[in-house]
């Protein structure tokens, strides 16, 4: 039994990224951010100043409103606004919902990646980043300066009308036109569907997200990549044929399990903020019903090895998977039309429960069969 905790935790704990693979991006993260902070050096401060613009803007509409009106201030702002907040998304990783920042910031001193001095520094042309949790997007100053703009300034009468002043929505306009293609692109290039880290930063960024209510067609690209990602994964698991009783085989088909097992947990990180038909199409009739299902029936396929009944040992093995997935189950895919989406799973552990009951009897009765195990 500990053989095989230990086995589960080695393939359940995987795919999650190296030291390696982390100082190769906080490299790549520290040049990027180089880069991104001189890149408005040459343009003069009164035009990329954030609170100097919203002071312009504020006063016009203050001072000439029908002015303000005429132009469709309202709906040029957000567009004029959305590269200074696309240049300081680049600090942003939706893939672990954090701000990467400069070491030593504001604190007189700049650390390099590699731990050298300036001629370092200079040589890797890099910077040493950490990388700070983000909670919401207060953290941004693009966010502060224009979370209250235009509050208590009257709505121009020539102004369309509409039941709110469109200048209260500027801050989820700018959520829906820059940090929603952010969050899709990074989907798209780096999710790997197998890291629980991933998924977990970027449920946590889509839930920012969904709190400005984005339209929908902002919000699609990221959850169709989260999808995609997901169902090339599933489609990659492979249904083992040979006999369990070869080594390679054996071990191939619980590496197979246990892939099945961390996408499905994945899988349902994401329950409460993409549509349940896409996921649990993907999670419960994709992976658990075609995939997950025929590899531990074919652990406990006693006929096709030779056995009267699968050993102890697969036997632990198999009722440890069907745990894992029990326990990863969301609530609302236990109830209703999703519960029905689980009757394999639910004939699966009938047929092991059979098996472990053999097992009992067998060992009752003195016919060996292994430790026992109390099935309540």
């Amino acid at each position: 039994a500990a053989e095989a905790e230990a086995r589960a935790a080695a393939f359940l704990s995987g795919a999650e990224d190296s030291d390696g693979e982390v100082a190769t991006l906080a490299r790549r993260e520290g040049k990027l951010l180089e880069a991104a902070a001189v890149i408005l050096e040459d343009v003069g401060e009164e035009h990329r100043d954030l609170g100097r613009l919203k002071r312009l803007f504020e006063e016009w509409k203050r001072d000439f409103p029908e002015e303000y009106a005429q132009v469709y201030c309202s709906l040029s702002l957000p567009p004029l606004l959305e590269p200074f907040v696309r240049l300081e998304l680049l600090a942003w990783d939706p893939l672990a919902h954090a701000l990467m920042t400069r070491r030593g910031e504001g604190e007189g001193e700049v650390a390099v990646v590699g731990g050298g001095g300036a001629d370092e520094e200079e040589e890797n042309g890099a910077w040493a980043v950490d990388r700070v949790p983000v909670e919401d997007f207060e953290v941004f100053n693009w966010y502060r300066v224009f979370c209250d703009y235009a509050a208590g300034i009257p709505t121009p009468k020539n102004a369309p009308a509409e039941e709110t002043d469109p200048d209260e929505n500027l801050v989820p306009k700018l959520v829906a036109a820059a940090a929603a293609p952010r969050a899709a692109a990074a989907a798209r290039e780096g999710l790997d569907p197998r890291s629980a880290a991933h998924c977990r930063g970027l449920a946590a960024a889509l839930g920012e997200l969904l709190l400005y209510e984005p339209p929908p067609a902002a919000l699609g690209p990221l959850c169709q990549a989260i999808l995609v990602h997901f169902k090339e994964e599933i489609d990659e698991l492979c249904i083992p044929l040979l006999e369990v009783s070869n080594a390679d085989a054996l071990e191939f088909t619980r590496e197979q399990m246990y892939t099945a097992i961390k996408l499905y947990k994945n899988c349902a990180i994401f329950q409460q903020y993409i549509s349940p038909e896409a996921l649990t199409s993907l999670a419960v009739i994709e992976l658990v019903g075609k995939k997950l299902v025929p590899v531990l029936s074919h652990l406990l396929d006693q006929k096709k090895h030779g056995q009267d009944a699968p050993d102890a040992a697969r036997q632990e093995e198999v009722l440890r998977a069907c745990e894992e997935v029990a326990a990863a189950t969301p609530d609302p895919w236990k109830a209703g039309a999703w519960a029905e989406r689980l009757d394999l799973f639910l004939d699966l552990l009938a047929k092991l429960a059979e098996g472990l009951r053999a097992q009992l009897r067998r060992a009752h009765h003195g016919g060996g069969g292994g430790g026992r195990r109390h099935v309540a």
